[in-house]
């Protein structure tokens, strides 16, 4: 179908969506499909839950159609081709968009360590999309933590309980405390160190440290170094 043809036709959005999950108007389609970008990505901007999904697969293969809906909903890279959803070179130009894309890639994506490392320099908080056995892979989150104490918060729970993570966490960045599991919370050593980088960290202690006399002093003294 020409652009003078489809004009005269003035076909609906709705309408389109009908032809195009057609089987004799697809091959057609397919030839042509910047043609139906606007109408498609009004869907997509309507919240419209079928707007790509409903699609014949070479839409759903197009990279431009895919990254302007990405634009629009990050959430429609759900409906993208597996292809596109295991290509890790695709996947990082959407991650310069929204980190959200990233659970919907495909599973070895979310479960490559060198793949999910250069993730977080594209964008700071892609980590927390990893696979579970990143997340709790000691090794990996080690290094991810050296890299970017961020990162402590996306750790498994299990990691999080270790006293080496946490130290080396709140060493950098005393506020990630509120991200600790109770048992560290409640930690005075932990704390003490939590309350040494930030002294807001107090405020995230389990409720006796918040009272504890020692920590509260050490919070006024830090205080006053950082004042002037």
């Amino acid at each position: 179908m020409n652009t003078s043809l489809f004009d005269k036709l003035r076909v609906t959005s709705l309408a389109i969506f009908f032809l195009l999950s057609s089987s004799a108007f697809a091959q057609d389609s397919c030839d042509n499909i910047p043609l139906y970008y606007d109408q498609i990505l009004q869907e997509v901007s309507k919240k419209n839950p079928e707007a790509i999904s409903q699609l014949p697969d070479c839409f759903r293969l197009d990279r431009t159609l895919i990254l302007k809906a990405v634009l629009i909903d990050p959430s429609q890279f759900q409906n993208a081709a597996d292809t596109l959803q295991e290509d890790q070179i695709f996947i990082s130009r959407l991650l310069k968009i929204s980190p959200e894309i990233l659970q919907f890639a495909a599973p070895e994506v979310r479960s490559d360590p060198a793949f999910m490392e250069k993730a977080t320099y594209l964008n700071r908080p892609a980590l927390q999309y990893a696979s579970w056995t990143l997340l709790d892979n000691k090794l990996f989150m080690r290094r991810m933590i050296e890299i970017d104490s961020l990162n402590y918060k996306f750790a498994s729970d299990r990691l999080k309980l270790l006293p080496e993570f946490a130290t080396r966490a709140f060493s950098d960045n005393g506020l990630l405390l509120e991200f600790a599991p109770q048992q560290i919370k409640s930690d005075k050593k932990l704390v003490k160190i939590a309350v040494m980088s930030n002294v807001a960290a107090l405020s995230f202690a389990a409720d006796l440290l918040k009272e504890d006399k020692e920590l509260k002093k050490l919070a006024t003294i830090q205080s006053s170094i950082k004042s002037p």
